[in-house]
């Protein structure tokens, strides 16, 4: 087996898809749900979408669950792809976010 393959073989694992998919589409719940009570928009951009390809953060996660170290995202958005390494990283994991900009 070549190094790309077994670095790409957590993508073909049907519990890590199903684990990834529940929650991506929990989250994506969540965030409709307590977006659409804030009572003010804070940013101009109101979209709530997320690309597919910041599932491969749930992936990274689930793949690297036994080595020890902390999350660090610089560049948080709206938090979404940080609530999901937080749920898919092993316990004791810190998931930190750092946002470095100023709303308008």
């Amino acid at each position: 087996m070549t190094n790309q393959a077994a670095q790409l073989r957590i993508l073909s694992q049907p519990d890590a898809k199903q684990r990834v998919e529940d929650v991506w589409q929990a989250l994506a719940q969540e965030f409709e749900s307590h977006y659409a009570a804030m009572p003010a928009k804070p940013m101009a951009r109101t979209e709530l979408t997320f690309p597919p390809y910041v599932k491969l953060l749930g992936y990274l996660c689930l793949d690297l669950a036994q080595v020890p170290g902390d999350v660090l995202e610089i560049g948080v958005w709206k938090g979404r792809s940080l609530a999901l390494m937080d749920r898919l990283s092993p316990g004791g994991t810190q998931v930190i976010g750092v946002a470095p900009c100023a709303l308008h």
